[in-house]
């Protein structure tokens, strides 16, 4: 955004609201309908409204000024629009429509991100997993973009917001730019941009490039990790000049290996970072991947992503549990032989017996002692799992499950029927517990529940034969959706086809083109769209190859009436010739030039009566000079001179009256 302000983002932080451009009851605009205002900004304000024709909630940003006004934040807001309809990409904000309002003002309706921003989350923390799959999806967003020749310039936390399901979305496309463009300031002269995210290049003043869109999401990176932004200062200027002299702070120890990929991204020099986004991709999952060695593999061995969970985190936790609950067993079991041992030794001193086979009863009741008290273990273990069954604590992080107590049975007896049966009565509640959540359509849910059961019984028959059926249901679903979706699909390619046609009735040309690009997003193939963008790319170039002849006429008349006001003045002042040359100047630009044409004629005139005039005169003087017998009377020759004279003024006015002067 540019240092002079910005338009609204989609979901304000505080979810507060000041007063609205229009009270919320007084916006119209057709096919919707406005709930309530979520944002605001200097030029624009933000609603939150319903769809009526899909019954969705969309995000309506309208634009305080008039759709023919020239300003930057007009050119901006039809910019973003046009942006975004060419941008389709899961993680970013997708556009609904473009158009003019009731009230005669420009919006765009894009999809409404109830998530909140990263700005948001950054406050609360954020975990590790948490950071690097955020900086991934703005990363292949970013290099959508790029791909097709965008260069979003402005990436900060309060641009990047979140779906229902936490997906990150990359929005506000207002002050984005294509390559091929080679504008770096606005109307006003200032620099696009946030000074606390903007890349050094663009700090000089420099064109971004999409290494610089790198640069802020370093710089959003290095935010996540540590909760605070990368340099601070008092004013925007000081703030610019740390992003281009100051060195790249070092990351806390718990984060230290992102180090090179924060030192890559945030390179001062463009040709230092990486290439695309790519290249980062690859450096976070080279780093991920390096990472994982180091932690336990997968408990159960399934092509299926969604049944399987690694052994790190609660089921890693359980198992340390699991294995220190073992060892205090195990050492109680052993202090109390050693201490029997102790007790034989001292018996067999005290005694002093010599005899063999008296020394056999101790020994023998040592011996003994080990499975009455393994017995005793095995027995409290079970009444322990017995009570976690009826608490409904079948298996969690805590020593104290049932599954955890059967666990430790089985570790000192492994036949214990007892136990396998309880592993068994484990699995077949997760498979009880599994079905209910299918029948009540939640797929995702009763995945869960399987996983639990299979990770307790792998192989579960039960489980397994429910796993297929909820694999079927997913399919099934995602079968339905995916009709459902052409379906919505079609009907977005039919609404936006009918609002091409009112661009089109309206002589809105470019709205109606930005409606059937929409479209064809939708339904790439449609060949009602197909065939009206064809109408209306013609309607475009024939305007433009018109208003460019317009232009050039306009031009050549001004040229024109210029050689007319210099031949006009070389005229009073009698210089025909010059006059002359004028007018065949302002001809050569435009020949039927009405006013040059007339003052042509009349010079034509005047230039031949003063020739003919001199001519007369020159030979009057010769022939008084030579010939006195043949001369006239003074009277005569004063008579004929003011004759001629009459007729060049009859001429002449008859010649102005004709040129209506």
């Amino acid at each position: 955004m540019s240092f002079n302000g910005s338009s609204p983002e989609f979901f304000p932080e505080s979810g507060q609201c000041g007063g609205s451009l229009y009270p919320p009851q007084s916006v119209q605009i057709l096919g919707y309908e406005i709930e309530r205002e979520i944002g605001r900004g200097g030029m624009a304000t933000v609603y939150r409204a319903m769809q009526q024709s899909l019954g969705r909630q969309v995000a309506i940003k309208i634009m305080a000024q008039e759709p023919n006004d020239d300003g930057e934040f007009a050119r901006r807001f039809k910019k973003e629009g046009r942006i975004l309809a060419q941008l389709l990409h899961v993680n970013i904000v997708t556009i609904y429509d473009i158009g003019v309002s009731e009230h005669n003002q420009l919006y765009l309706s894009v999809e409404y991100l109830p998530g909140g921003t990263l700005k948001d989350r950054i406050r609360q923390g954020l975990s590790l997993d948490a950071v690097i799959e955020i900086t991934r999806a703005i990363a292949k967003a970013l290099g959508y973009a790029h791909e097709r020749g965008v260069i979003h310039r402005d990436i900060k936390p309060s641009n990047i917001m979140f779906r229902q399901d936490g997906t990150p979305v990359l929005t506000d496309f207002g002050v984005a730019r294509m390559l091929d463009s080679k504008t770096v300031f606005t109307a006003s002269g200032l620099m696009i941009g946030s000074p606390g995210y903007m890349s050094p290049e663009q700090a000089m003043g420099e064109g971004a490039t999409t290494q610089s869109d790198l640069y802020g999401l370093g710089v959003v990176l290095h935010e996540m990790l540590t909760g605070r932004s990368l340099y601070q200062a008092d004013n925007p200027l000081a703030l610019m000049l740390k992003h281009l002299r100051d060195p790249i702070p070092d990351l806390p120890k718990e984060c230290a290996h992102l180090q090179p990929v924060l030192n890559k991204l945030l390179a001062k020099r463009c040709e230092n970072r990486y290439k695309n986004t790519n290249e980062l991709i690859e450096a976070l999952d080279l780093i991920i991947t390096s990472d994982a060695k180091l932690r336990p593999e997968w408990n159960l061995n399934n092509d299926n992503p969604d049944i399987g969970e690694p052994t790190n985190g609660k089921i890693w936790r359980v198992q340390r549990k699991r294995s220190r609950f073992f060892i205090w067993s195990s050492t109680v079991t052993v202090l109390v032989l050693l201490m029997a041992a102790i007790y034989t030794l001292r018996l067999k001193n005290f005694m002093e017996i010599e005899n063999v086979e008296k020394l056999q009863k101790p020994r023998n009741l040592i011996e003994a002692m080990v499975p009455i008290q393994r017995k005793k273990e095995i027995t409290a273990f079970l009444e322990q799992a017995e009570t976690q069954l009826k608490n409904e604590l079948l298996t969690d992080e805590s020593a104290q499950s049932a599954e955890t107590a059967y666990r430790q049975v089985l570790k000192l007896d492994p036949d214990n029927t007892q136990a396998l049966a309880g592993l068994e009565n484990i699995a077949k509640q997760y498979e009880q517990l599994a079905r209910q959540r299918l029948q009540a359509g939640e797929p995702q849910e009763s995945l869960n529940q399987i996983k639990r059961g299979l990770m307790i019984v792998p192989g579960h028959e039960g489980l397994t034969r429910l796993y297929q059926e909820t694999e079927q249901y997913v399919t099934e679903q995602k079968a339905r959706k995916t009709e459902q979706e052409q379906q919505n699909k079609l009907l977005q390619a039919e609404q936006f086809l009918t609002q091409a046609k009112k661009s089109f009735e309206e002589g809105l040309l470019e709205i109606g083109l930005a409606h059937i690009e929409q479209g064809l997003l939708a339904v790439p193939n449609h060949s009602d769209l197909l065939a009206l963008r064809e109408q209306l790319k013609s309607r475009v170039e024939n305007q433009e190859r018109q208003a460019e002849i317009q232009r050039r006429q306009e031009e050549a008349r001004r040229e024109a009436d210029q050689y007319l006001a210099q031949a006009l003045n070389y005229q009073r002042d009698g210089d025909y010739s010059t006059s002359l040359r004028q007018i065949e100047k302002g001809l050569a630009a435009v020949s039927n030039h009405n006013g040059l044409l007339r003052l042509q004629k009349k010079v034509r005139i005047l230039a031949e009566q003063k020739r003919q005039t001199a001519l007369r005169q020159s030979s009057k003087q010769t022939e008084r000079q030579t010939t006195k017998s043949t001369a006239i009377s003074p009277k005569k020759e004063d008579d004929a001179i003011l004759d001629e004279i009459m007729e060049i003024k009859n001429a002449v006015d008859a010649l102005d009256k004709s040129l209506g002067r």
